[in-house]
Order: structure tokens, then C-alpha cells, then sequence
């Protein structure tokens, strides 16, 4: 069956339909007044035929009867049912994501009940003002929606009331008097000329996404509806690279706020090969240094704070490592990526050092020489620690022992005792092999 013959089936179930980008979660139309009104069976035959792969939307609320209950991951599952003792025996879909499902209920009709993010920890609700994905519509990973109870096929009989228990949370939500609301967002909210819709966009972008704890998602369907009031609209587009933008930055924002200060920028400082490793810097405002790390200690909360200790002089505030991963995650996407390159490197040094004696003219090719020499004998590079370390101090660089053996034995160096002349002598030794050459012979 096709997309169209579905939207069809969804518009005679009385649901609301609206065509989404395809494989995509976005509006292909302006659908303000479709929270009104239901589209006509002429315009949903014309949307499909010039988006034949569009995604089906079913706008949520008294306008299509329904409420979504958006239960994101097994755990939210647990928490629902921990609250209200089951998993209803409803119209429901799994979603694209792993354990996600939605479970749909009869919308009251007494009032309107507005959308809700977090009413349990991954347990969201759409009612008026929202939409949802249904099948056989594509998720964004590539995973088809599927219903778990059918109503193309069954019709609204499997369709339960809102149980009581959700609905007296939902209209504690709604009743709820707006307090201390910034005057701005309210007149914003209202559309504004053009000239002031970008700067706007970005205000109301970083209120929402702090107000619903970074919920992109509800975000976009509150600022399309705004964009609609603009005049003119921008393109959404536009709005969309705002929203985006905002939110890497309100990651950091979010990371400094839990560790109780503010963070300037963040850095990926990516080594080349034999090393291959990153580190990260955290710069914090007024402090001239940065909180250098590896992946582990930036990535688990209990190592990240010892690090920070010892840059900001205080504990940081405690932080649940979910918590932590998810401020991370958003952070990271707006981190400045450092690219080093091997000549910056001691690994660097250490390949410039052993080539200078093994190319061009007058190599040694004879152990006696490894007393002061690196020696290429039958196709193998030899060398003495300290003659390494005695031309790298030549140079002015202070290397150890230890820091050099370890990128020797990256660069495929062995450390052995080979026989000479009689004279058992302690080296390193490599091939000089064409994987020597491809990888390092151009230092």
C-alpha cells in the first residue's frame, strides 16, 4: 500500500494528516491552521503526488481526538509503568528508535492540553500543538514506524480513554499560571518584521531549548509555528540552522552551568599516526590555562572533577554520569577540532632523527659503527638508545627513557640483544621495509 492510500486511511480515521519531509521528522507545509482544521482529501491527494515518499504526520490534539503518550527508550517504559502500573492496552507504535514506542489515547476534549517534555524521564506527551510520525513512514535511521495495534485495520475501537491518573498530570501542566515570563518572549511570540527575525529566532532558540532541557525536537514545532507569524516567513531552512547552532552552544552553556562555570570553548586536539590519540581542552573564563585531558577523563564525571580541581581550584558540582554524558555529547559537536601533524610531535622528531642517518649518502651499514651511528645493515634499521637521545639533545630537546622507548615501539621499533663481533649489544631494531618507507621515509 502506498503512503497515499495510508494518509487516506488516517484522514477517514479523522485524524489530521500532514506530509513530512522524507526519512525525516519536518513539515513540507506550513501546518498552523492544519491544528484547526482538517486537510481535504484534494489536498492530501495533491501533497502526495508531489512528495510521493513524503512522511505521514498526524497532527496530535482535539483536532484529530488524540493524544500521544512518547515513551523514548526501555527505560522511559520502566517509568511508566513504575507510575501508572502498565503499558496500556492501546493504539500504539514502535518508533524508529530502539524500545520506543507511542501509545495513543482519546483526547478529553474538556480543554486544550498542551505538549509536555519529560512528564517522566524519556516519557514526553503530544497533544495540542504537536504532531506525530506514523507508519510507514522511514525515521531518520532508517527503521520503519510499524503499529503495534492497528488502526487501519481495527478503526478507533482499540482507541482508550486518557486514563485518569495522566490526565490529571497533563491538566496540572496546563492549568498551571505562567510565572515571571519574560515579557519579551511573549511579544516575540506574537511574529515580528523582517530585519529582527534572525536575532529573534536565536532568543527564542536559546530560551526553549534551556526551558524544555534541550529538546530540539519540540523546539522546531514551537518556532515553525512562530516562523508563520513572521512577516514574511523565513525560509525554515534558515530557522533550522539557527535552532541547530543554538543548541551546540547551549550544550556548552549547559556543561559550564553543571560544573559551576563557564566555559569558553572546548578543543579536539587530534594526533597523527603512530600515536593516533586525542586530547581535549577545556578552556574556563578567567583562568589563562586549560583543563587538558584524555578521552576517559572527559568522559566519566569522577575523573572529569579531578581535573577540574586542579585548573579552578574547587569541587565541581555533582553530576549524574547521564546527565554529564548528554551535556558532553551537545558540547562536543561545537568543539574547535585541532589538527596536529606529526613534524609537531616528539614522534616526529624522534622519525627525523633516525632518517637523517639512515638516507642519502655514507649510511653505516656496519654494527661497529652503532656506537655513535644508526645503522641500516641487510634491510634493518639498528640504533642505540643513547645515540638517539644524544642527537635529540643536540637539538635542544629534552625526551626521556621512557617517552622515547614508547614511540619507538610505536614506530614498530624492538628492543633486543643482538651479537657483534663477539659482543653481546643491547638495540633497537625495524625493518626498513616499503610500509617504512610509505609511512615514514618522507620525514
Amino acid at each position: 500500500m502506498s503512503l497515499l492510500s495510508y494518509a487516506k486511511k488516517y484522514a477517514n480515521l479523522g485524524w489530521t494528516v500532514i506530509p513530512l519531509e522524507p526519512e525525516e521528522k519536518k513539515p513540507l507545509v506550513k501546518w498552523e491552521k492544519y491544528q484547526k482544521i482538517q486537510a481535504s482529501a484534494e489536498q492530501i491527494e495533491q501533497w502526495w503526488k508531489q512528495h510521493p515518499n513524503a512522511n505521514i504526520g498526524i497532527v496530535t490534539g482535539s483536532v484529530s481526538g488524540i493524544i500521544v503518550i512518547d515513551i523514548d527508550s526501555s527505560a522511559g517504559q520502566e517509568n511508566y509503568i513504575a507510575k501508572f502500573n502498565q503499558l496500556h492496552n492501546t493504539i500504539s507504535q514502535a518508533t524508529g528508535k530502539p524500545n520506543a514506542i507511542q501509545q495513543f489515547f482519546k483526547h478529553p476534549g474538556d480543554q486544550k492540553y498542551h505538549n509536555m517534555t519529560k512528564m517522566l524521564p524519556d516519557v514526553d506527551v503530544r497533544a495540542d500543538g504537536g504532531y506525530v510520525v506514523v507508519p510507514p513512514s522511514i525515521h531518520p535511521n532508517g527503521t520503519q514506524y510499524k503499529w503495534i495495534i492497528d488502526p487501519t485495520e481495527m478503526g478507533l475501537d482499540d482507541l482508550l480513554e486518557l486514563p485518569e491518573e495522566i490526565k490529571k498530570q497533563l491538566f496540572a501542566q496546563t492549568d498551571r499560571k505562567p510565572r515571571n515570563i519574560e515579557g519579551w518572549v511573549q511579544e516575540a511570540l506574537m511574529g515580528v518584521e523582517e530585519g529582527r527575525r534572525t536575532d529573534t529566532c536565536a532568543k527564542l532558540a536559546g530560551y526553549y531549548l534551556r526551558k524544555f532541557e534541550g529538546d530540539a525536537e519540540q523546539v522546531e514545532i514551537l518556532l515553525q509555528n512562530w516562523n508563520e507569524r513572521n512577516i514574511p516567513p523565513l525560509d525554515w531552512k534558515a530557522v533550522n540552522t539557527v535552532i541547530k547552532s543554538i543548541e551546540k552552544r547551549e550544550g556548552r552553556d549547559q556543561m559550564g552551568d553543571g560544573v559551576g562555570g563557564k566555559i569558553e570553548k572546548i578543543q579536539i586536539v587530534k594526533y597523527p599516526p603512530p600515536d593516533g590519540t586525542r586530547r581535549y581542552k577545556i578552556f574556563l573564563s578567567g583562568h589563562d590555562e586549560a583543563v587538558e585531558m584524555g578521552t576517559s577523563e572527559l568522559v566519566f564525571f569522577n575523573k572529569f572533577k579531578v581535573k577540574f580541581t586542579e585548573l579552578a581550584n574547587r569541587v565541581p558540582k555533582a553530576i549524574s554520569q547521564t546527565r554529564w554524558e548528554n551535556m558532553l555529547n551537545k558540547a562536543l559537536e561545537e568543539a574547535e577540532i585541532i589538527e596536529i601533524t606529526i613534524d609537531e610531535t616528539l614522534a616526529g622528531l624522534v622519525l627525523r632523527m633516525i632518517n637523517s642517518d639512515i638516507s642519502g649518502e655514507g649510511v653505516a651499514n656496519d654494527s661497529r659503527y652503532l656506537e655513535n651511528r644508526i645503522v641500516v645493515n641487510d634491510g634493518t634499521i639498528y640504533l642505540r638508545m643513547e645515540v638517539l637521545l644524544n642527537m635529540m639533545g643536540a637539538e635542544r630537546e629534552k625526551i626521556g627513557r621512557k617517552d622515547t622507548g614508547k614511540i619507538l615501539r610505536s614506530l614498530g621499533f624492538k628492543n633486543e640483544v643482538i651479537w657483534r663481533h663477539n659482543k653481546p649489544i643491547r638495540c633497537w631494531m625495524r625493518k626498513k621495509d616499503p610500509e617504512w618507507e610509505k609511512k615514514y621515509g618522507g620525514m
